[in-house]
């Protein structure tokens, strides 16, 4: 059984992997589209440095845990992600935002994404295996509503969305 921070990383890995792969399916990044292309990324970018139109970051936020159910070994680890959209204009924005809401509440059929969870891969291995499913509790849209620090905050868009894990200690065979 995968635990600890690799389970996290793992559990992190994927949200990206399906994120990525439903607006790839959805056609968000293909070249003959009227925006500018979309620059998906897994990680920040330092503060000092402008964030390109139609970026795309996962942003990680924390980690809570509650006990699971009565007379089990089990516990709910609730993981909490943004993805923050720094979009070129509020169209683009909102349409991505939503797109990203829908796809992690699992509303699109037609890319095969109709349930709320994440399937979770072990990517350390060369042909990765799934090994869990997370359950996405909560998704949330906002956007910037103050005047933006920086130009290319002005279509700034921020969806919140917490999986939950529960899993027992390592058992031992």
């Amino acid at each position: 059984m995968i635990v600890g921070g690799l389970r996290t990383r793992l559990i992190r890995e994927s949200l990206f992997q399906t994120v990525y792969s439903s607006l790839e399916s959805l056609g968000w990044f293909d070249t003959n589209r009227k925006h500018k292309p979309i620059n998906f990324r897994s990680h920040p970018m330092p503060r000092n440095v402008e964030i390109p139109p139609n970026s795309v970051i996962l942003v990680d936020a924390g980690i809570s845990n509650s006990p699971g159910e009565m007379g089990s070994n089990f516990t709910n680890f609730d993981l909490t992600f943004y993805f923050d959209i720094y979009a070129e204009n509020d169209a683009v924005g909102m349409h991505l935002a939503v797109d990203i809401r829908d796809i992690l509440q699992g509303r699109f059929n037609s890319i095969g994404r109709s349930l709320a969870n994440i399937d979770v891969y072990d990517y350390s291995l060369s042909t990765p295996v799934q090994f869990c499913t997370v359950a996405v509790t909560d998704v949330v849209i906002d956007s910037a509503q103050d005047s933006p620090g920086h130009p290319y905050e002005l279509y700034w868009y921020s969806i919140m969305c917490s999986l939950s894990d529960s899993y027992s200690d390592e058992i031992s065979s």
